[in-house]
């Protein structure tokens, strides 16, 4: 890994991330557009790109520090658009991406009874 650098973000502010050693670039960079955008549509697109890099992130980030972050947006924004929207499948397939990639310290049990408690909630109040 390379050393901490000091970088800008788009709203002015500035933080320190690691080097632009990948995975750790792609990631943070699909975050940045997670976090700030104001297109739901994008946001999920940039969703779409990191749980295809995730398995390597996750690999990267337990080798590097030996934890994972306590907030990935992907995961705990991605699947909660998908809901709002109604997406159920596209829900479904992001908590098992995330699963897949070891995020979930239970093995995403609270994300599927919750992605089924809101499923069903949702349908009953359509009905």
């Amino acid at each position: 890994m390379s050393e901490w650098q000091k970088t800008v973000s788009a709203d002015g502010t500035w933080y320190e991330e690691r080097g632009m050693d990948e995975p750790f670039a792609t990631y943070y960079r699909l975050s940045e557009i997670i976090e700030t955008s104001k297109d739901i549509y994008a946001k999920l697109a940039a969703c779409e790109e990191t749980y295809k890099i995730l398995p390597k992130y996750v690999r990267a980030e337990l080798k590097e520090c030996g934890n994972l972050p306590d907030t990935i947006l992907c995961r705990d924004v991605g699947i909660d658009l998908y809901l709002r929207l109604g997406l159920w499948t596209k829900a479904r397939v992001a908590i098992n991406k995330c699963i897949l990639a070891g995020v979930y310290e239970d093995n995403g049990q609270a994300a599927l009874d919750y992605f089924n408690r809101y499923k069903q909630t949702a349908e009953i109040v359509l009905d």
